[in-house]
């Protein structure tokens, strides 16, 4: 997603020819340094600082505002509401991270003689920790727009495309406008993004993009079976869809507060405290999912001519999560036998043989080789289960634990 948008957006193409221009006039500008070209050469300056940080949610922008007018122009305003929405709770879920980012350094800067002070700088100086509390707060702002709506619509396709389109037009436009602040603002100096450069990494970076796009998909296929009777007599209808919301929110909000403990107290340091700490946040989250399959699904159901329960989808969320966990732990066995090679490399006195570079060979396969293995198990066994809804749930498992997620996504 990154490289994508990076190399093939609008946004990259508008930074190309930015750059372009400016070069072109920083060429001719010794030789004709009138006044007309030094403002055009400011304006160019700052323009181009402009995309420069924040060509990604501009390309958000523009896609998703593309994928509202689509929706808008086949349902005409029938969604209206659910659109205002969720463009507010994109707006407020970005301005939540971003005044918990600068506020929590505010405070650990008030308070930092204490004990309370130095778990605070702590806590904010692990990335992972506050995109993980960047994720939890914009997963719940849209869980509440899906719940206070869920009962007055009709949860088709076009409803969660365009649900899912204004939730990220308000994120990205809140992002868009910051950025223009920071660059355009005459106190700003060049290269400098405080607040909008923050926001922006979370919003763009790879837990928000493979979580949210695979929340999609979850969302997407809940509506197929929404309309099925077993849903519809329960006390939420559109379960199925907001399902994969509430999973996904118990295991960034288990996830990062286990994160939280770990760097606090110090358990990265001992790999046994380490593994306990990983494996009881695991163990949390299944036993999350259970209690939220079993009562938000309906105890049994038929969905195209076959008999589905709600312990098959908790076993697909749990094969997500345990295939997560193990294939964490290849990768980081994988990093550690890699520095050992490294280490011996290092110390022989005489040159690398061929049988170094076979051993190396065979370590970078099998790296890439049981991780994919185990991910392939997870998928064809909750395939086996719930069908394509099965292999969505167990990626939105998967991917919500935040410590294994990122690692498994690369």
């Amino acid at each position: 997603m990154e490289n994508i948008l990076t190399n093939m957006s609008i946004g990259g193409a508008i930074l190309v020819l930015l750059t372009t221009l400016k070069m072109m006039l920083q060429r001719s500008l010794p030789h004709k340094a009138t006044k007309t070209t030094l403002v055009i050469h400011s304006a160019l300056q700052k323009a181009h600082l402009f995309m420069q940080q924040a060509y990604k949610p501009f390309t958000l922008f523009i896609l998703s505002g593309f994928i509202l007018f689509v929706c808008y122009r086949i349902t005409a305003d029938r969604y209206m509401a659910i659109w205002v929405s969720a463009v507010i709770g994109g707006i407020v879920s970005i301005g939540l991270s971003t005044v918990l980012k600068s506020g929590m350094a505010w405070v650990t800067t008030g308070v930092m003689h204490n004990h309370k002070g130095k778990a605070i700088h702590i806590i904010l100086d692990e990335k992972h920790i506050s995109n993980g509390g960047a994720l939890f707060i914009s997963l719940t702002s849209l869980l509440m727009v899906v719940m206070n709506y869920q009962n007055g619509y009709d949860w088709n396709t076009f409803t969660v495309l365009s649900l899912a389109a204004s939730f990220t037009v308000g994120a990205s436009g809140l992002l868009l406008c910051m950025h223009l602040y920071e660059c355009f603002s005459s106190h700003m100096t060049s290269g400098s993004s405080v607040y909008a450069g923050h926001s922006t990494k979370i919003l763009t970076n790879d837990r928000f993009d493979a979580l949210m796009g695979t929340l999609v998909a979850a969302m997407l296929l809940g509506t197929t079976m929404a309309e099925i009777t077993s849903f519809q007599r329960m006390q939420i209808p559109a379960s199925p869809i907001i399902l994969p919301l509430f999973l996904a929110i118990s295991g960034v909000g288990i996830s990062s507060v286990a994160a939280m403990l770990a760097k606090i107290y110090g358990w990265k340091k001992d790999a046994v405290a380490y593994l306990i700490e990983k494996m009881v946040s695991a163990l949390l989250m299944i036993m999350a999912s259970f209690v939220i399959t079993q009562y938000m699904l309906p105890t049994f159901w038929v969905c195209n001519g076959t008999e589905y329960t709600s312990m098959q989808v908790f076993y697909a969320a749990q094969a997500g999560i345990i295939g997560g966990l193990l294939t964490n732990k290849v990768i980081q066995g994988y990093y550690a036998l890699h520095r050992k090679y490294f280490s011996y490399l290092a110390k022989k006195s005489f040159r690398v043989t061929s049988m170094d570079a076979v051993f190396h060979f065979f370590i970078n396969t099998l790296s890439t080789f049981l991780p994919v293995i185990l991910i392939l198990l997870s998928i064809l066994f909750s395939y086996k289960l719930v069908g394509l809804y099965g292999i969505v749930i167990a990626l939105v498992a998967m991917l919500a634990n935040i410590s294994t997620q990122l690692t498994n996504s690369k």
